[in-house]
């Protein structure tokens, strides 16, 4: 059998950020896109020097971005570069909604292993040249939104999803429909793909779509483009709900947790529930900003799909829109578990406040109990001290006898309330 490969591959990656026009403007200034500068310019490549020795060493990798088409508070495509003299310049296009595109062209022959390697290393690179651009709000909830502390010490976290444009296969294929029915090929694009969930073929491209990744043989028009980028923002959206839903699943189950130990917990393991607690409460408030962006960018990116395939009878034919709908249920089913874990959390600082009030009230029982029981002993050793007459000692008991009464009557309510 012909070994598969791809020919002459183009491969774009996309990712979902949490952008909005405001964002968008500020990124665009921050790379000076109106300077229209005539060469790349330099982003994030601080370093650290030791004068002695005369040594000078990189901290990060950094990036040079060309800005190539802007509009302030729209969008931005610009050519992203390893190092200054890099003719392989990699494609950005990223827009207000947070759709964001990386794309780099291979002429040449490329195998199905290389190219599945080359995603990984440019998702890795990407997140590590172009997350520091962004702005404190959007890293944080990145954070959030993945579940780390450092995305930075984190690149792999980062969802995405990516397409193969490759003009062939370096095998003949008339229709996808052969294609995967021939013994010898089947399953011969998961490594790239992962199990592929839908095939088809449509005006000369095969498309195979995957868990992961989908592949596109053949020359492409402006309409197949605009379908590829909306399967692609649509498959991006749902890698990050999935990981957002991990996510909440995850605190949904540390809050029960924290519930059962609450009954038996001490004060300083009180005050750490509390503090958590209060962790856990800015988080959700990030997931619910999250959530309502997804919820913006969905609804922008169904209009922008329902565009597209009006008219276009074989477009409608595909179904390959019906992610749209269950991504934007989706994200309203999150909206009401945000809101019932913020309930239960509220019901759980409660249940914090009873008992940090019943420790503090059984320490201040078992304080009254001891200052009883050391009352009665300072009033009888002095009696036994200065050597009362009987009179006097007879005086002391009738005075102490109340002492007694009071401090069997505490014990008794303590053994009652508090044991």
């Amino acid at each position: 059998m012909t070994e598969v490969r791809f020919i002459n591959p183009s491969i774009t990656i996309c990712e979902w950020l949490p952008f909005g026009p405001n964002n968008m403007m500020s990124l665009n200034r921050h790379l000076g896109s109106h300077k229209k500068y005539k060469s790349p310019t330099e982003f994030g490549m601080e370093g650290e020097a030791d004068i002695n020795n005369g040594m000078f060493k990189m901290e990060g990798s950094g990036c040079f971005l060309d800005p190539v088409e802007y509009s302030f508070s729209d969008f931005l495509k610009a050519e992203l570069r390893n190092t200054f003299k890099d003719k392989n310049a990699k494609g950005l296009e990223i827009d207000k909604d947070g759709s964001c595109f990386i794309g780099l062209k291979i002429n040449n022959e490329l195998s199905l292993e290389r190219t599945k390697e080359l995603i990984g290393k440019t998702e890795i690179e990407f997140t590590r040249q172009f997350i520091p651009l962004l702005a404190d709000n959007q890293i944080s909830l990145i954070e959030t939104a993945y579940g780390v502390d450092d995305i930075m010490k984190s690149p792999y976290a980062l969802s995405s999803y990516s397409l193969v444009v490759a003009e062939g296969l370096g095998v003949p294929i008339n229709n996808t429909k052969d294609f995967l029915a021939q013994e010898e090929y089947e399953n011969v694009l998961m490594p790239v793909t992962d199990w592929i969930t839908n095939h088809f073929s449509i005006d000369g491209c095969h498309i195979f779509i995957g868990m992961k990744a989908m592949v596109c043989i053949g020359e492409y028009s402006g309409k197949i483009k605009d379908l590829l980028k909306g399967i692609l923002f649509q498959r991006t959206i749902l890698n990050v709900s999935m990981r957002m839903h991990s996510k909440l699943w995850a605190i949904s189950k540390r809050l029960s947790q924290i519930s059962k130990e609450i009954p038996a917990a001490a004060y300083k393991e009180l005050k750490e529930f509390n503090i958590e607690l209060g962790e856990i409460s800015n988080d959700f408030s990030r997931q619910h900003i999250l959530s309502d962006m997804m919820m913006n960018s969905l609804g922008n990116g169904k209009e922008r799909w329902d565009r597209l395939i009006e008219g276009h009878e074989a477009f409608q034919l595909l179904e390959t829109g019906e992610g749209f709908k269950e991504e934007i249920e989706k994200a309203e089913d999150r909206e009401l578990v945000i809101k019932q874990m913020y309930i239960d959390m509220e019901s759980l600082r409660d249940l914090l406040q009873q008992r940090t009030n019943l420790i503090m009230t059984k320490s201040g029982q078992e304080l009254n109990l001891t200052l009883l029981v050391l009352t009665l002993i300072s009033v009888l050793g002095i009696a036994d001290v200065f050597g009362f007459t009987l009179q006097k000692t007879i005086l002391v008991v009738v005075v102490v006898v109340p002492f007694m009464y009071f401090a069997i009557k505490s014990f008794l309510h303590y053994q009652k309330h508090f044991k």
